[in-house]
């Protein structure tokens, strides 16, 4: 171990250690020297995707010292299917994933035959169908164990985390501690109704740091505009934030207000220095469309519309990202609801100093295309 340099292994150990605690402390178990080297790294990077790993990880804070686990990065999830895969989930790689730094340089180097032959080898595999228990999906999602279990650990490691990434119910996280150094937070909110927006702005606690918003995965019924105001009043200092993903029942309303919104937004922009309100990069999203029956179209999964609305609105949304240039619209492949692992794929991109969902180049030129 003493032949490679310290800095190889801290980054080594730090994306290894993205679970519960436990990949940490087995490696400080192997031997003196790696005791040493995880010591200020073990802890660097938690993924709690159950109420079994949320427990023991909350064990683990509840019996040492705040000096001796430093977390920086945080993604939680009580979603079932990250332990269970539902019988229609369809491979990831579909998804609108960002590629890492490595991903990136490969991408460059080999040549596009190369690249295609591993694609297919490796992430054209057919995905494993598990059967999903009702029972269990609702025990654990609205136990009062896991709540509060979130709770206790988002108030042991707020004065040192920089990352959140949350798949849970929000509305039943009650009074969450301050986070004064989070930079990144990505919510996505999963339930029966959708939500009003500035209900959650409200439970939001005090973010003076947060440059970073994702709302990929929220359901709400607030407009754009109700959305991006509500950001840039409770959140000033963001920088990029990413709006709900456009659906059937959203479309014209984002269509209409997008545009008038983004206008506000930056004359408010000016009407500051630069250094108080930074420029705020906007990302919107569209589930993939599909046509049927040759006189309308409609979203997979999502309500009917008329050919001549959707024509329309794709014209505005297109003439809108010519207009603005802190805007970038991006077409999807997948719809956001099947792609299970695509908000962990960008929670870790951040970590190897990605973009995450903001590397997506947005071209207004194919947003709409079939």
């Amino acid at each position: 171990m003493s032949q490679f340099p310290l800095e190889i292994w801290e980054w080594i150990i730090i994306l290894a250690c993205t679970n519960d605690g436990t990949a940490g402390s087995s490696l400080s178990a192997v031997c003196h020297s790696f005791r040493r080297a995880t010591a200020p790294h073990r802890y660097f990077c938690i993924g709690l995707k159950s109420l079994s790993s949320a427990l023991k990880f909350a064990e683990l804070l509840r019996r040492t010292s705040r000096e001796d686990i430093t977390v920086r990065h945080l993604f939680i999830t009580n979603d079932p299917r990250h332990r269970r895969p539902v019988e229609d989930l369809q491979p990831v790689e579909c998804a609108a994933t960002a590629m890492t730094r490595g991903r990136r340089v490969l991408h460059r180097l080999l040549p596009h035959s190369v690249t295609r032959f591993f694609h297919k080898k490796f992430c054209g595999r057919r995905p494993r169908k598990w059967s999903l228990s009702n029972t269990t999906v609702q025990t654990d999602a609205t136990s009062p164990l896991m709540i509060e279990a979130i709770r206790f650990i988002l108030y042991r490691v707020s004065p040192t985390l920089e990352t959140l990434s949350l798949s849970i119910d929000f509305d039943q996280l009650e009074h969450i501690p301050s986070l004064p150094h989070l930079t990144d937070l990505t919510l996505t909110l999963r339930t029966a109704w959708p939500r009003v927006m500035g209900s959650v702005f409200r439970r939001l606690p005090p973010l003076p740091s947060l440059r970073r918003l994702d709302l990929l995965g929220v359901d709400c019924l607030d407009p754009p505009d109700r959305i991006l105001l509500d950001s840039v009043t409770y959140l000033p200092q963001l920088t990029h934030i990413c709006l709900p993903v456009i659906r059937n029942n959203n479309f014209q309303a984002v269509a209409l207000t997008l545009g008038p919104t983004m206008t506000r937004i930056e004359a408010k922009k000016r009407e500051t220095s630069v250094s108080a309100c930074p420029p705020l990069w906007v990302l919107v999203q569209a589930d993939p469309w599909d046509t049927k029956g040759g006189s309308t179209w409609h979203e997979k999964n999502d309500l009917w519309m008329p050919r001549g609305t959707w024509s329309e609105g794709i014209r505005t949304f297109r003439e809108c990202a010519k207009d603005h240039d802190w805007l970038r619209l991006h077409q999807r492949r997948v719809p956001v609801d099947i792609c299970v692992s695509e908000q962990e794929s960008h929670w870790m991109d951040r970590l190897t100093d990605g973009e995450g969902c903001w590397g997506l180049d947005g071209n207004p030129r194919t947003f709409g295309a079939l």
